[in-house]
This record gives C-alpha cells, sequence and structure tokens, in this order.
C-alpha cells in the first residue's frame, strides 16, 4: 500500500532534477546581457537587461509534469486510505478541488483549506 504515491513522488523529483539540468544549461548560455547608460538630463543611470535567448519552451512542459505527479500522489493518498479502511474507491474518489469563480487563488484556497477534503467509503467518512 501507499507505493503508488511513493512512485510518483521519486518521478516527480526526476522532473525536478531534469528541470534544474535544463535551467542551468540556459544560464550557462549567457542568456541575457546588462548595459548601463548615464541619463545626463535625469543625472541617473539607466540599466538595461537585453533577453538574448528566451527561456527553453520544455520548461514549462517539465514544471507542469512534475506539479501533475505531486497533484496525482494527493488521489493516490486518499484512495489508499479509503482500501485501508476496507472500502473501495469510485470514481469520485480523489482530493476535491472546488472552483470559485476564475481566481486561481481561490482554488489553492481550497486545496490548502484541509476542511474540504472528505474521504468516503462504504466503512469510512472523514472530513478534516
Amino acid at each position: 500500500m501507499f507505493v503508488g504515491p511513493k512512485l510518483k513522488i521519486e518521478r516527480a523529483k526526476r522532473h525536478v532534477q531534469e528541470l534544474h539540468s535544463v535551467m542551468q544549461a540556459y544560464g550557462q548560455s549567457r542568456p541575457y546581457s546588462m548595459s548601463r547608460e548615464e541619463d545626463t538630463l535625469a543625472g541617473q543611470n539607466v540599466y538595461r537587461v537585453r533577453v538574448n535567448k528566451p527561456l527553453p519552451i520544455q520548461m514549462s512542459a517539465i514544471l507542469g509534469d512534475a506539479v501533475h505527479n505531486l497533484r496525482c500522489v494527493l488521489d493516490y493518498l486518499i484512495c489508499d486510505c479509503i482500501r485501508a479502511a476496507g472500502g473501495e474507491p469510485s470514481g469520485g474518489s480523489g482530493l476535491q478541488i472546488k472552483r470559485e469563480g476564475n481566481r486561481p487563488d481561490r482554488i489553492w484556497d481550497q486545496v490548502t483549506n484541509l476542511r474540504h477534503l472528505r474521504l468516503q467509503s462504504p466503512k469510512l467518512s472523514v472530513g478534516l
């Protein structure tokens, strides 16, 4: 039991390692340059940063895969808890995230507020 969550966590760690490697290679490629100019009218220095090379597109996919794996861990844990209590997970088992409007911050409120977490099986009904 709890093998699935452990596997997903290990996979997420590999994604993070891959992301670190891509970021490190990007940083070493000197992707940006800086210059300083003097604004004689204002009597100030103006600093400019020029992006010579955009972020690698695969960075978003790697990060998305890591986050998805960690999100799946929550579902797997809930299903394993249901099994441990003698129940069988249904199609509605897992961490429920209730969207309230289109505000992403409200989604995180739902995830971090454990009162919205419901574990249900024939022998187990827990609201944290």
